[in-house]
C-alpha cells in the first residue's frame, strides 16, 4: 500500500544500519486481487549477514479476518463509524452506514475530506483541529458535499500504530430541518 510504504523502509532501513540481532514490528496494507487492502502484521529479525547484505526472519500475520470479526459487527450500527489517519486523512475504516452516507462502495486509500468535504484539501470546518485531550464533540455540522447534518464524536485511537481519530457519527438532518421549520413557524407567528 503506498502510504504504508515509508514505514516499512523506515523499519527496515533502521534495522540494516544496526549490526547485531535487531527485532521490530509494524501494521501494514497489501493489495489483495480479490479482496481489496488487507492488513498485515508483520514481526521481523535480523538474524545475521550473507555477504555483507543483512539477513532477515520475518512472519507476515494477516489480521484482517480478525479485525473483519470484531468490526463486523459496527456494520449493524445506527452510526457511521470511521476511522481516519491523523496526520493524513486516510480513511483506514468505515463501517457499512459510513458508506451509505457517503454514497460509495470503497473507501481505500481515500482521505477523509474527498468523500466528506472537497477534493484538495481538509475541511476548514474539520473537527479534529478542535479536539482537547484526546476528544471533540459536535452537536450539528453541515456537509454540503453530501447535503447533510450530522452530530459527530471524535475520539484518538490507536490504529495499528498509528495516530489515528475513530469518528462516530449521527444523521441529524432531518432533526435539523424540523427546527429550522419550527423556528421559521414562530418568527412567522410573531
Amino acid at each position: 500500500w503506498e502510504s504504508d510504504r515509508p514505514a516499512l523502509l523506515a523499519a527496515l532501513n533502521g534495522a540494516a544500519q544496526h549490526a547485531g540481532k535487531q527485532d521490530g514490528g509494524l501494521a501494514l496494507r497489501l493489495i489483495h486481487k480479490s479482496k481489496g487492502s488487507v492488513w498485515l502484521h508483520a514481526k521481523y529479525r535480523r538474524i545475521g549477514e550473507q555477504n555483507g547484505v543483512p539477513v532477515f526472519l520475518a512472519v507476515f500475520l494477516n489480521v484482517s479476518e480478525e479485525l473483519q470479526a470484531c468490526t463486523g459487527i459496527f456494520d449493524y450500527a445506527i452510526a457511521a463509524i470511521y476511522v481516519i489517519d491523523r496526520e493524513t486523512h486516510e480513511l483506514l475504516y468505515a463501517n457499512a452506514p459510513a458508506l451509505r452516507l457517503w454514497g460509495c462502495a470503497e473507501y481505500s486509500g481515500c482521505a477523509c475530506y474527498q468523500l466528506m468535504g472537497g477534493p484538495d484539501a481538509p475541511c476548514a470546518w474539520c473537527p479534529m483541529r478542535k479536539m482537547r485531550g484526546g476528544v471533540a464533540h459536535v452537536d450539528e455540522c453541515y456537509f454540503p458535499k453530501l447535503g447533510k447534518w450530522l452530530q459527530a464524536n471524535y475520539r484518538s485511537i490507536p490504529w495499528f500504530g498509528r495516530d489515528a481519530v475513530a469518528v462516530y457519527a449521527l444523521d441529524v438532518t432531518d432533526q435539523v430541518k424540523r427546527r429550522q421549520r419550527l423556528e421559521l413557524d414562530n418568527e412567522t407567528l410573531t
